[in-house]
C-alpha cells in the first residue's frame, strides 16, 4: 500500500484556497474514485501549506489515477484556474509506502508525521525499530499508527503517521508517551539508527 501527498503553499486567499482544495478532492474522487484527504498544515511546515493525501495499492494505480484527471475536463479548468491562489513552484509530491500499521485507525481530524533518515549501514535496524516504536506507540496512546519508508526520495527516510481523532486526543497522546518510562528507553535506544539533524515532525489537520 503506498500512501500519496501531495502539498502546495497559499499565495492568495485562505478561504478561496481552502474551498478549490475541498472541490478538487471531490472533483477526483468522481473522475477516479479515488478518495483524497484534505489537510491544513498547523505546525512543523510553512504557515498556508495545505495537502491532499490518497491511499493506492500501487504504482500502477496512481499512474492510472494521474492519467484519469490528465484527461478529466472539469479537473483541468479548475486546476487551472487556482493557479494564481499558490506560490509558484511550491507543490511537491511525496509517496511512502506503507510497512506496518499498529492499531485500527479510525475517523482523523488530525494527523502527526514524523521522519528521519536512516544512517548508513543501519537500515534494516531502523526499520525494525520503526516498526517496534509503532507499535508500542499505539499500545501506549490508544491512536493508530502507520510506519513507511520514503519512495523516490532520500536513501533511508522513513516516518511514522498518527492518527487522532481530535485535539483532546492530541494531549492526552503527549501526557501518555512523556509518562511512560518504556517509551523514553526504546527512544534513546534508537537514537544511534538515524542521521542526526534529520528528524523532523509536523500536525496538520482535516478540513474535509
Amino acid at each position: 500500500m503506498l500512501i500519496n501527498v501531495r502539498s502546495g503553499q497559499i499565495d492568495g486567499s485562505l478561504p478561496e484556497a481552502i474551498g478549490f482544495a475541498v472541490g478538487v478532492a471531490e472533483t477526483v474522487k468522481n473522475a477516479t474514485g479515488v478518495e483524497l484527504g484534505v489537510w491544513q498544515s498547523l505546525y512543523g511546515r510553512p504557515l498556508g501549506t495545505l495537502a491532499w493525501s490518497a491511499t493506492v495499492e500501487s504504482i500502477a494505480e496512481l499512474v492510472g489515477v494521474n492519467q484519469k484527471l490528465a484527461e478529466d475536463a472539469t479537473y483541468l479548468e479548475q486546476s487551472d484556474a487556482a493557479r494564481s491562489l499558490f506560490i509558484p513552484g511550491s507543490f511537491e509530491d511525496q509517496l511512502t509506502q506503507v510497512v506496518h500499521t499498529a492499531g485500527t485507525p479510525g475517523t482523523m481530524a488530525f494527523v502527526q508525521a514524523i521522519s528521519a533518515v536512516a544512517a548508513p549501514g543501519k537500515q534494516g535496524d531502523a526499520m525494525a525499530w520503526g516498526v517496534e516504536m509503532a507499535d508500542y506507540a499505539s499500545g501506549v496512546t490508544g491512536n493508530a499508527v502507520t510506519f513507511g519508508a520514503r519512495q523516490f526520495a532520500e536513501a533511508g527516510q522513513v516516518g511514522w503517521i498518527t492518527g487522532y481523532a481530535d485535539a483532546d486526543a492530541i494531549d492526552a497522546s503527549q501526557a501518555a508517551q512523556s509518562s511512560d518510562a518504556g517509551y523514553a528507553e526504546r527512544l534513546v535506544a534508537g537514537a544511534g539508527l538515524f542521521i542526526p539533524g534529520t528528524a523532523s515532525s509536523m500536525l496538520s489537520q482535516r478540513l474535509n
